[in-house]
């Protein structure tokens, strides 16, 4: 991470929690990583970061239909010098932030995900209460569902669990990337998790605890990944 991407990072956290939105959300991707080494989660763990997408997760659809008030959270990025695109197939939404003196050199850029477990597929959705267009993803419930609050640079941040079901995730939802940019970056990631894990009888415990955890559709998809990358889970667990 660049002490610019950090100093947007921690800029961009505090608005939102000012604003009182960044609980309704999780903060997916190798950005968490960072977390599991700063705010202490994982000991002696190094962060793969190799992107640019700050990639935020709604928790809960129905809960966040409450607002009395929308939160403008498209406006807050735009006046903390984010600009709009648009231009993306079917729609998609991102807020992307450059340096001041390089109006070509990207920092980084900010999306919105949601969950789809309907009929909508995976188009995007307008989500009035916070201004923004979440890009619908199945699969993401696993991110959703296993998470841990963190505090980092005096913000309170909530992140996917650490290691097994990380790993776990990042190799169900390979498929479903839509770049084989990130495609490549999670394998990536799996791999530093994967070695991490390696060699330590507590995690490869747990690496086996978790996977048997999982129904059977899930496990499936994960071997497929497995297979198809060269992947020997059981060197991995015991």
């Amino acid at each position: 991470m660049t002490k610019e991407q950090r100093d947007k990072f921690k800029e961009l956290l505090h608005e939102l929690e000012d604003k009182k939105v960044l609980k309704h959300f999780v903060l997916i991707g190798s950005w968490a990583e960072v977390l599991y080494e700063e705010a202490g989660v994982i000991e002696e763990f190094k962060p793969t970061l190799r992107t640019k997408d700050l990639d935020f997760l709604l928790k809960e659809r129905s809960k966040a239909k409450k607002f009395s008030k929308p939160k403008d959270i498209s406006k807050l990025l735009i006046d903390l010098g984010y600009k709009f695109n648009a231009s993306w197939p079917e729609e998609y939404e991102r807020y992307e932030v450059f340096h001041e003196d390089f109006e070509d050199d990207m920092i980084m850029f900010v999306e919105f995900l949601a969950s789809e477990t309907g009929k909508q597929g995976d188009n995007p959705h307008k989500f009035e209460q916070f201004g923004i267009k979440a890009q619908m993803l199945r699969e993401l419930s696993m991110f959703r569902d296993n998470v841990i609050e963190v505090e980092w640079e005096d913000v309170k941040v909530t992140i996917p669990t650490p290691l097994q079901p990380m790993s776990y995730k990042k190799m169900f939802i390979n498929d479903i990337r839509k770049t084989k940019e990130k495609k490549d970056k999670d394998i990536a990631s799996i791999e530093y998790l994967l070695n991490f894990i390696k060699g330590n009888p507590i995690l490869m415990k747990e690496m086996k605890t978790t996977f048997d955890g999982y129904f059977k559709k899930q496990q499936a998809k994960i071997n497929k990944f497995c297979e198809r990358q060269k992947i020997n889970l059981a060197d991995y667990m015991i």
